[in-house]
C-alpha cells in the first residue's frame, strides 16, 4: 500500500533509486501552492550508505523552510520493512514515512500519527505489539503519555537487554498495587514470561457488560479483547497515577459488531458509563 501522492512522485523516487543502486538514498516530499508535491533528495551522511540512511542535518533544516509532507528513503537489500532505526525516527519526527525497496520494487509506508484500530492488529515488533497497543489506548482514550517503545532489528527481541526498558520506567507513571488491592478498569497487567519470572507481556483491563476483559496483543497473533485471564500467570498489576485522582466510574467497552469497511474496521466502542465493578478472580495476589 502506498500513500496517496501523484504517480509521478513514485516514479521519480524509483528513478532516483535506480540511479543509485549501490547505496541507500532519501529525502523529503514537500508541497507548495506554486509547485505542488516535490521530491527533494538529501545527502546520505551514514558512515555505511549501503546499509543505512541518515539525512544531512543542514539540508533537512533548509528543507523545513518548505512544508514537509513526507520523509522517504530506499533500501537496496532484502529488507522490505522499515528498520528499527527508521521506527525510532518516526516516533521522534511524526508524519508520513515512505520506503522503496529497489531490488523488490516494493513500497511501504507508516505514519505514527494515524490511529490504528485496537483490535485485529498484526504483530510487528515496536510498531504494533503489546506495549504499543497499551500506549495507544492510554494516549487516545485517557490522555496519558507513555514513553515510546524501544526499537531494534532482532528477530528475537526478548533476548535484547532493552526489551523490557519501557517496563522499568513504569513507576514514573504507575503505582504497583499491593497484593490485597482489587483490580479496577484501566489497570495495567504484567504477565510472567515462560522462561522466568520477569514480565514479558502486558494487557489492559477493560470493563464490559460481561465483566472484566483483557485488551492485549499476543506475540505473532492479532490483538484482541480476551475474556480469559489466567491469574496464575500475572506478574503484577499497576494503576496509573492519574487514576488515583479520579472517581471509580468507568465506561463499559464492547466490540463494534457493525459491518466493517476499509474506513470503518471492527474496533472497540464506548458504551454508557457505569460504576466500576471489582473482580475477585483478578485479586492482586501474586
Amino acid at each position: 500500500m502506498k500513500l496517496e501522492y501523484p504517480d509521478r512522485i513514485y516514479k521519480e523516487i524509483a528513478q532516483l533509486a535506480a540511479a543509485n543502486p549501490t547505496e541507500e538514498i532519501g529525502g523529503v516530499i514537500t508541497v507548495s501552492a506554486q509547485n505542488g508535491f516535490t521530491v527533494l533528495q538529501l545527502t546520505n551522511c551514514c558512515i555505511s550508505p549501503e546499509n543505512g540512511y541518515i539525512p544531512s542535518s543542514l539540508e533537512y533544516v533548509a528543507a523545513q523552510e518548505q512544508r514537509i509532507f513526507c520523509h522517504w528513503h530506499t533500501h537496496i537489500n532484502n529488507r522490505l520493512k522499515f528498520s528499527g532505526r527508521d521506527l525510532n525516527a518516526m516516533h521522534q519526527t511524526g508524519g508520513d514515512f515512505l520506503l522503496y525497496n529497489l531490488p523488490h520494487n516494493h513500497w511501504e509506508f507508516k505514519n505514527p500519527d494515524r490511529p490504528i484500530p485496537y483490535l485485529g492488529r498484526e504483530w510487528e515488533q515496536s510498531w504494533t505489539d503489546c506495549y504499543t497497543l497499551i500506549r495507544d489506548f492510554y494516549q487516545r482514550e485517557l490522555s496519558i503519555e507513555l514513553p515510546p517503545p524501544f526499537h531494534n532489528d532482532n528477530d528475537r527481541p526478548w533476548e535484547e537487554p532493552n526489551w523490557n526498558a519501557p517496563l522499568e520506567g513504569l513507576s514514573s507513571h504507575f503505582d504497583k498495587l499491593a497484593p490485597s488491592t482489587e483490580a479496577l478498569p484501566y489497570d495495567l497487567v504484567l504477565f510472567r514470561g515462560t522462561r522466568g519470572q520477569n514480565p514479558s507481556h502486558m494487557g489492559l483491563l477493560l470493563q464490559t457488560k460481561c465483566g472484566y476483559q483483557l485488551l492485549h496483543h499476543p506475540y505473532n497473533r492479532l490483538s484482541l479483547l480476551d475474556p480469559t485471564i489466567d491469574p496464575k500467570a500475572i506478574h503484577s498489576i499497576w494503576r496509573s497515577k492519574w487514576q488515583h485522582s479520579t472517581s471509580s466510574y468507568s465506561e463499559n467497552w464492547a466490540i463494534d459488531m457493525g459491518e466493517p469497511t476499509k474506513l470503518r474496521p471492527i474496533d472497540l466502542v464506548r458504551e454508557s458509563a457505569t460504576s466500576a465493578t471489582k473482580s475477585p478472580a483478578l485479586s492482586n495476589t501474586f
